[in-house]
């Protein structure tokens, strides 16, 4: 869904770059992207600055 990211952004949730995903979320984006789920933009978010 195209407006989760910055709904999430306006309380402080950043997306993470690429080098930022830890192996686990790696291995759920792949899990995702199996079935289909990858064809759109997916981010992976954290909150706060770091």
């Amino acid at each position: 869904m195209s407006w989760n990211a910055p709904y999430y952004a306006r309380p402080g949730f950043r997306a993470l770059a690429g080098a930022d995903l830890t192996d686990g979320l790696r291995e759920i984006l792949a899990a995702e992207a199996a079935p289909g789920l990858g064809r759109r933009p997916r981010v992976c978010m954290k909150r706060g600055a770091t």
